[in-house]
């Protein structure tokens, strides 16, 4: 009887480690998850603010609904297109129309 209970044993030791193996690496993954959207996030969220600094800069005042698609584009990289084709002075007007920024 004891033998049986040692290997019953050897295999509770067994599936406990590996729960901690891929509890840890389940965990981990879950982590780095989490870093890379708060760092998507961040990057919308400057692109955004330097967005409207520019246009601050340059007098434009937004509509209300110029201002909620800007508020609900969550891609940095066309927030960040925006602010490179208004410092090469494009419009706007011009950036929303070319970019489908209806689509937000």
């Amino acid at each position: 009887m004891a033998h049986a209970a040692t290997d019953t044993n050897g295999v509770e030791d067994i599936v406990a480690f590996f729960r901690r193996v891929y509890g840890e690496s389940e965990r981990r993954a879950g982590r780095e998850e989490g870093f890379e959207e708060g760092r998507r996030q961040g990057r919308v969220a400057s692109a955004r603010r330097f967005l409207l600094k520019l246009l601050q800069g340059r007098g434009i005042a937004l509509t209300s609904e110029q201002a909620a698609r800007l508020e609900q584009c969550d891609d940095a990289e066309r927030l960040e297109g925006w602010c490179d084709r208004l410092m090469a002075g494009e419009t706007w007007e011009g950036c929303l129309a070319d970019s489908g920024a209806e689509r937000g």
